[in-house]
């Protein structure tokens, strides 16, 4: 009863001085603030899964100019990531920061749920040029002229019968503009092998375009996997599915085996932290 006064009165002093009490619902949750979590992610949960993998084979897909890579091969140096990136621009920056890193395997393709090609919008302005997408309609609030680009698409099923490597994925990542669930749709050889431990996938404004639902990728993972958002303290645990998690807001998201999450971060660790992720 005390509790339920407490909120009354929260929201009527919110409603009184014109407080949004949903914009600091998001700010507590930490939505709409990017790359929260993920290194840390890296470091503190996925490293210990994999850690008796001798040569753990992790998928950049969206892979733009290497961030990303780079802070895998941070925490798991004997990591070997393939990375995948359409947009020639950035293709060529991620190809240049690796050179010579036999653990880097570059890849100039998009990827989806099945093999054809694509046109990829991508503003023409060197400062948003690393925001390319299939869908225009992600681009429509920009005053910027866009460029077009072919692109090959292709299927991680389709490229696992010619690259062995695919055949034993431990980690995904996935950050491909609204097209992450028909990434996973042509990949579920990788989905169902054993060799399988997560996935990270951005969800946001872009699923509104592509009419993508967080309850999908419930469906397609099914009771095999547990599902968490990234945020700056920890791993927050989001349960079975429920129509409260449909926030089309900026947010990283991980698909973690079941027989996994015991490994899972509620709290990232404190001791040491800064230090190792500076």
């Amino acid at each position: 009863m005390l509790r339920f006064v407490l909120k009354q009165g929260i929201l009527f002093i919110a409603s009184c001085v014109r407080i949004d009490m949903l914009a600091l619902a998001y700010e507590q949750r930490e939505l709409c603030v990017c790359d929260i979590g993920e290194r840390e992610f890296l470091h503190h949960v996925l490293s210990k899964i994999i850690v008796n993998i001798s040569q753990p084979i992790l998928l950049d897909c969206g892979a733009n100019k290497g961030d990303y890579t780079a802070w895998i091969l941070e925490a798991i140096p004997n990591a070997k990531v393939l990375g995948f990136e359409p947009n020639p621009k950035m293709f060529s920056l991620y190809v240049s920061r690796f050179l010579g890193d036999s653990r880097v395997q570059a890849f100039q393709l998009g990827l989806g749920n099945e093999i054809t090609s694509g046109t990829l919008y991508t503003p023409s302005c060197d400062e948003l040029s690393a925001h390319a997408t299939l869908s225009k309609s992600v681009l429509d609030d920009t005053s910027y002229p866009l460029d077009l680009i072919n692109c090959r698409l292709e299927t991680l099923n389709h490229l696992a019968e010619c690259e062995p490597l695919l055949n034993r994925v431990a980690y995904i990542k996935l950050d491909v503009e609204g097209y992450e669930l028909q990434v996973l749709q042509g990949a579920d050889k990788i989905l169902n092998s054993s060799t399988l431990v997560a996935i990270q996938f951005e969800f946001n404004s872009m699923n509104i375009d592509t009419k993508v639902f967080l309850k999908d990728f419930y469906s397609l993972l099914g009771p095999r996997f547990d599902f968490y958002r990234l945020n700056s303290k920890g791993m927050e645990p989001l349960g079975d599915y429920s129509e409260r998690n449909e926030l089309f807001t900026y947010q990283n998201l991980v698909a973690i085996k079941r027989c996994w999450s015991h490994v899972c971060a509620s709290r990232w660790p404190r001791v040491g932290h800064q230090k190792k992720l500076d």
